[in-house]
């Protein structure tokens, strides 16, 4: 949004790298410190206050957790790249970050566990990108072993779908934008 207000996209799409990558490897730079220092420091407190989940000692949890990961990385990716790619329409796209941040907390998870929802929110927390997008969480869960295929395959569906829909979005996008001078 703040490179469409300030004009900055028509300089960024002149560049040989394409904007959309530019502004993806530019957020993960951005947060992958924090993110190495607070998994570090939380890895160490839950190994000395309560131990390790015997969950997270199968064979399969290791491998599963980074699949996973990345999948939900590449999936929040896609979902907030949407909701970028809308300031070329809408002028303030705060409202609508705020919407699906919120939603992806709350089917996520982050406010109340997804196990306590209702079925109905069950199923829409499990079947929608929102949810999908934190399915980290689930590979605590002792069904993990038996489900993670499943997890991981709706994480793959929405990231094909989603990712059609930013490459569209883009297309157009980009006709949208009038590049001076280049």
């Amino acid at each position: 949004m703040q490179d469409v207000q300030t004009g900055n996209v028509e300089v960024l799409f002149s560049k040989p790298m394409s904007y959309l990558s530019y502004r993806i490897w530019w957020q993960i730079g951005s947060g992958i410190y924090s993110f190495v220092v607070i998994t570090i420091l939380a890895v160490i407190a839950l190994a000395l206050i309560i131990g390790l989940p015997p969950t997270m000692t199968i064979g399969i949890f290791v491998p599963t957790l980074i699949l996973t990961f990345i999948c939900a990385s590449i999936l929040s990716l896609v979902l907030y790249s949407i909701v970028g790619l809308l300031a070329f329409w809408i002028e303030d796209i705060n409202p609508v970050f705020w919407i699906v941040d919120k939603a992806v907390m709350i089917l996520g998870g982050s406010y109340l566990p997804i196990a306590l929802f209702p079925a109905f929110m069950y199923k829409i927390a499990l079947y929608s990108p929102f949810g999908a997008s934190q399915f980290v969480t689930h590979t605590v869960y002792e069904t993990w072993q038996n489900n993670w295929y499943q997890l991981v395959g709706i994480q793959l569906f929405w990231i094909v779908l989603l990712g059609l829909v930013v490459y569209f979005m883009f297309e157009k996008a980009k006709q949208k934008v009038s590049v001076n001078g280049g």
